[in-house]
């Protein structure tokens, strides 16, 4: 017969959804275009994945979650901040947030992956290439996604466990009260007969404990496997996705020109009005003349 474990025998799970934001999560790529512009019987789901930084080179899969950001200098912030709304929604992207005005534009979006470089050419297009500066980083998502499939290989093994000991306490529980009552329908005199009723009654009392107390172990391995289910699902999503900020603001008729001829702008203006200035005063002489 089994003595029933106490709730500190219970295996503890901390299950946390959310990935961390940190680059020592994973392994972090980055590249960034400028232009002129400048098993043991217990088991434990961490709190936040722990870093890795020596993932062994023989798990070669890559589970990217990328983030893309680009500003933007413009003369037509609310227009062109319509279009790029309207190009999200084409590629079946989803807009987060968004802040226009005359002077400044803020879109937050996802878009996903697969469509993601097309997306990323379509943007490009609608803006010169000294008008924007883009970035796009990627993290390898395998140290979150390996801590899920550890977690998921110790829970299960702990489920067979207490599977493997609900049936032993069952079948121990069966064996005893069959010997029991076999006692009782031999039993000689009331006080015998009592004694061996009293032996049943705990039986069955310390064995409804143990059972309640296996069940509720199992109940709880099979919603942490949901909760790690769950975690890989939304690992899954977050790499089929890519999520982007584009930020815009107003730029003048000098900044134009500062873009496109940097600081001697000014200077080709004054060239420009002199050589104009004096052609002209060539000309009006040549008339006279």
């Amino acid at each position: 017969q089994l003595t029933p474990q106490s709730p500190t025998d219970l295996p503890t799970v901390s299950v946390n959804s959310e990935y961390p934001e940190s680059a020592d999560a994973g392994i972090v790529e980055k590249s960034v275009q400028s232009n002129t512009l400048g098993v043991a019987s217990n088991f434990r789901v961490p709190d936040v994945y722990p870093s890795r930084p020596e993932i062994p080179i023989t798990d070669p899969r890559e589970f990217l979650r990328t983030d893309y950001q680009a500003n933007i200098r413009t003369r037509h912030v609310n227009d062109l901040a319509g279009t790029i709304q309207t190009t999200i929604r084409g590629f079946k992207g989803r807009i987060d947030g968004s802040n226009v005005s005359d002077k400044s534009a803020y879109i937050s979006f996802v878009v996903p992956a697969d469509s993601f470089d097309t997306f990323r050419m379509q943007i490009k297009n609608l803006i010169p290439a000294r008008f924007i500066v883009e970035s796009t980083s990627s993290t390898n998502m395998l140290s979150q996604k390996q801590s899920i499939e550890q977690s998921q290989t110790d829970v299960n093994k702990q489920l067979i466990q207490l599977r493997s000991e609900r049936a032993t306490l069952v079948a121990n529980h069966q064996r005893t009260l069959a010997e029991l009552k076999d006692n009782l329908s031999t039993a000689i005199g009331e006080i015998e007969r009592s004694k061996i009723t009293n032996q049943i009654a705990v039986e069955n009392i310390t064995y409804n404990r143990a059972l309640a107390n296996v069940n509720s172990r199992i109940q709880y391995a099979n919603d942490t496997l949901a909760s790690l289910a769950k975690q890989d699902t939304n690992l899954i999503d977050t790499v089929a996705t890519v999520r982007g900020t584009i930020n815009m603001q107003w730029i003048s008729i000098w900044g134009v020109l500062d873009l496109y001829f940097g600081g001697y702008w000014l200077v080709i203006i004054l060239v420009a009005l002199a050589l104009g200035t004096y052609f002209r005063h060539r000309y009006q002489q040549s008339l006279v003349l």
